[in-house]
């Protein structure tokens, strides 16, 4: 079978106990009835008695529990899953052995893409250059499981095709509407209606408050700092902004086959421009934004955005009627 796979995908390594972030925290972890008989059989007794005690049920689904802060009732204090800890990946429940990963299979290809909120694909985005490899005719002499990779061209990914004419065509749209004449004062003011936007999205839906501590910096007028922060930023920002596109679109298509070309676009634009949003708050509070801390933004940005069906389609919402035109995404994206 042919696949596309993302440039990372094949050299992967989980961070485990090194990793800055605990992936499961806040989330609701399935266990699918599969899963769930192979715990029933889970040695040794002792572990299968601790995962049993923390696995309950509701309308004929299994999940873990979540003790207090969000945090997966299977986590030790240092943040490692007691199951993985004292067995193997393999014996993990499916929803977390296959994250960061996102597969889908569309006309006989292959897809393998990876979430952002992983640290490992954040950084990815912030210190390379993102490409897609597509799988090809395997050499003579090697296992029959072992895939060769070579470098596919956007154009060469049927299922991106709609959606890159779409964010090429908005591209075109913003230079002609606009050339090259950005108004810094119109980027702080959307800076103030994203973060209006998320702060009623996080106060209906009670997710995302760690994006809150970053809105206080605009409950005092910051203008001033912003062309400092497009000067101080603008290399590394060029550059994660042509990453991010090519990674998110085709990301997004593997998790929302059916999506719309423009809303896929519009969503892609509308998460990179939360992130550069919260960076600015940081900037303003003095906060020096080093890659390591923009990847680390990122993962905030990702959890919140594409993470949980009510906020992201409440955040669809509101990138929906943002702008007249969607063409200002690219505008205010410079």
């Amino acid at each position: 079978m042919e696949m596309v796979a993302l440039g990372l995908y094949p050299s992967f390594q989980c961070l485990a106990k090194n990793c800055p972030s605990t992936c499961c925290a806040g989330w609701g972890i399935l266990v699918d009835e599969k899963d769930y008989r192979r715990f029933l059989q889970l040695e040794p007794l002792w572990l299968r008695k601790d995962v049993l005690s923390n696995i309950r049920e509701k309308d004929g689904k299994y999940f873990f529990i979540n003790r207090e802060g969000g945090r997966c009732a299977m986590l030790d204090k240092d943040g490692l899953c007691r199951i993985q800890r004292n067995t193997t990946e393999k014996a993990l429940c499916n929803t977390c052995r296959k994250y960061p990963r996102l597969v889908r299979k569309s006309e006989g290809v292959l897809y393998l893409s990876m979430a952002a909120s992983c640290p490992v694909v954040a950084e990815y985005l912030f210190r390379s250059t993102v490409v897609w490899m597509k799988s090809c005719k395997k050499e003579i002499g090697r296992p029959s499981s072992t895939s060769i990779w070579e470098k596919a061209e956007i154009g060469e990914i049927p299922v991106l095709e709609n959606v890159w004419a779409v964010y090429q065509k908005s591209r075109d749209r913003a230079e002609e509407i606009f050339g090259q004449d950005r108004k810094i004062d119109l980027l702080y003011g959307c800076f103030e209606k994203m973060a209006d936007g998320v702060l009623d999205i996080v106060l209906q839906h009670r997710e995302g408050n760690r994006l809150l501590s970053f809105f206080q910096v605009l409950g005092q007028d910051a203008s001033d700092k912003v062309g400092q922060f497009i000067r101080d930023t603008h290399p590394e920002w060029k550059v994660f902004k042509e990453n991010y596109m090519v990674y998110r679109l085709l990301s997004r298509k593997i998790e929302f086959p059916d999506e719309q070309a423009i809303s896929c676009y519009r969503q892609a634009s509308g998460e990179i421009f939360l992130l550069r949003t919260i960076a600015f708050c940081a900037y303003a509070k003095g906060q020096r934004l080093t890659k390591e801390r923009w990847a680390g933004l990122l993962c905030i940005v990702y959890r919140f955005c594409a993470h949980g069906k009510r906020v992201s389609k409440a955040f669809g919402g509101l990138l929906s009627s943002f702008f007249p035109e969607d063409c200002f995404w690219d505008y205010m994206l410079f």
